[in-house]
């Protein structure tokens, strides 16, 4: 199968390289390198996972989960059951931190461009394209959870977990 091309706006159409008209259909891939706890149903933000992980198994074996984590989290065998579903198109939301630390801005961290750079890779040997999603900038672009900078805590699943519900 041919690697999908980068797509242009032309007038009113979505086109390929040489001008085709492409009708997207797709899919989000949530939940993975920018986790909201509303899709994942962990009662906090993902900064909160990361550090509650990082005390109780310590930073090096965390480390390893989260590089394992997004290793796993989306396959060759996903894109290919997506394909099979009759999509051509991924969504990938991601978060800053991935590939910036706020203790060391402006410096890049290759890890994050090698986890992104294979699900692009993957999805494009299957014919998908891929809708790249800077979805939570440093510093925040607003209040709310998706943000993920913490003032906005999941205090539904919290109460849920308070009360039993699971």
């Amino acid at each position: 199968m041919s690697k999908p091309a980068i797509l242009k706006v032309k007038g009113d159409k979505i086109v390929d390289g040489q001008g085709n008209s492409v009708l997207l259909r797709g899919a989000g891939l949530g939940g993975w390198m920018n986790q909201e706890n509303f899709i994942t149903g962990y009662p906090g933000h993902e900064f909160q996972i990361r550090e509650a992980l990082d005390e109780v198994i310590g930073s090096q074996k965390a480390a390893f989960y989260w590089d394992k984590f997004l290793d796993y989290f989306f396959t060759e065998a996903d894109a290919t059951f997506y394909k099979s579903l009759g999509l051509n198109a991924i969504r990938i939301a991601f978060n800053y931190r991935h590939f910036e630390d706020d203790m060391n801005p402006r410096v890049l961290k290759p890890e994050g461009f090698k986890h992104l750079d294979r699900v692009v890779d993957i999805c494009a040997k299957v014919g998908i394209y891929t809708i790249l999603d800077f979805h939570a900038a440093a510093g925040g672009q607003n209040i709310v959870s998706t943000s993920r900078i913490g003032s906005n805590l999941s205090t539904y699943l919290l109460s849920l977990t308070s009360a039993g519900a699971y």
